[in-house]
């Protein structure tokens, strides 16, 4: 017998989210990808025929199964592929996705939510150009033409265009990630990156006795989640306690987005990139500090930790209670180790990136 576990870092509404989309974990290529993506799309096309009226289904025509009958709104979504587990380690491009959904929009997530690769209806939908920039991202181009890879802040051009949950589907996620983080014993969680409506629906779950799940929330790095918290105030309950806010200062080492002091080594003069200019995150956390609350920042190239540590060491000034994190803190100058500690900075470390990215 043991207590209930506790994951200091996770993502367990996205999670929830996540058991209702194409699940690419652990796919060993590119065409695995998309045998897994049209088995999941001809499933998805049943799962709602069975919940139409019958005379409508009678009514349908023999090749309704095709992909071109369902809906072009219907957005098809995967996330977990790691090209660095398929014996070509490059990034895929989006043709075949083309060819396959004509119709559909196509978003699929890497493992680590730092890159995506689109389709042509999801590129056109978000209004997608060749050589198109954006700060903190990138869209890739290549002769001219885009391959549908994006990278950090680029995905959030296609996700904008995706359709929100309604609140039975919000709800539906936190008990399914619910059910399965009991079933493995893990109890509290700290969920590293909310909108507050969600809170609002983990309160109410929580008052109704639907959610027991014991949750740590980080809101996500948007005005609207600071105005809420400001006003509000820090939440704790038995069940939910929010203080504090998850920032991003860069990507990931996979998808060449985290921001190293030195070239990648297979990119020539390419350093990845901070995903805001110096002046936001030093505005935002000061704000963050004059409410008593937490900041909790990503960062895991060499250069943004640097960056993040000295502007963390600039507000707190020396030792304090207020806990603040670097999440992942994976690759640190050796010069910078001793700024965790003389600022009481947290280096929030998921063991598991020491295998995912030995590779770096």
């Amino acid at each position: 017998m043991y207590p209930g576990f506790i994951d200091a870092h996770a993502h367990f509404y996205r999670y929830g989210e996540g058991l209702q989309t194409c699940d690419l974990v652990g796919t060993k290529s590119w065409e695995e990808i998309l045998a897994r993506l049209t088995d999941f799309s001809a499933k998805k096309w049943l799962n709602n025929a069975a919940n139409r009226p019958e005379n409508q289904i009678n009514t349908e025509s023999a090749n309704a199964r095709n992909e071109a009958n369902i809906a072009e709104t219907e957005w098809l979504i995967g996330r977990g592929w790691d090209q660095n587990d398929w014996a070509n380690k490059t990034f895929p491009d989006k043709k075949q996705l083309d060819a396959l959904f004509p119709n559909r929009p196509v978003m699929l997530t890497r493992v680590d939510g730092h890159a995506a690769i689109i389709n042509q209806k999801a590129i056109e939908l978000a209004d997608l150009k060749p050589n198109q920039t954006v700060e903190g991202g990138e869209i890739e181009t290549k002769n001219g033409l885009l391959t549908g890879i994006l990278i950090d802040n680029a995905i959030s051009l296609a996700r904008a265009r995706i359709p929100e949950a309604t609140d039975k589907q919000r709800r539906e996620a936190l008990l399914a990630a619910q059910k399965n983080c009991f079933a493995t014993g893990l109890t509290s969680v700290v969920d590293c990156g909310l909108d507050y409506p969600i809170v609002d629906i983990i309160e109410k779950m929580n008052l109704s006795g639907e959610l027991k799940m014991r949750l740590y929330v980080m809101l996500s790095d948007d005005r609207e989640n600071y105005d809420y918290l400001f006003k509000r105030g820090i939440i704790k309950t038995d069940r939910l306690h929010v203080r504090s806010f998850k920032l991003y200062a860069d990507g990931a080492l996979g998808s060449r987005g985290a921001c190293l002091r030195h070239p990648y080594a297979d990119r020539a003069n390419h350093f990845g990139f901070l995903l805001k200019n110096k002046s936001y995150f030093e505005a935002v956390t000061q704000r963050i500090a004059e409410k008593g609350m937490q900041a909790c920042t990503h960062a895991i190239g060499d250069s943004a930790n640097r960056e993040i540590l000295r502007i963390y060491s600039q507000i707190l000034k020396g030792k304090n209670n207020l806990r603040w994190r670097i999440e992942h803190a994976q690759v640190i100058d050796s010069q910078d180790f001793s700024k965790f500690g003389a600022s009481s900075i947290i280096p929030s470390v998921q063991p598991t990136h020491a295998t995912s990215d030995m590779y770096w």
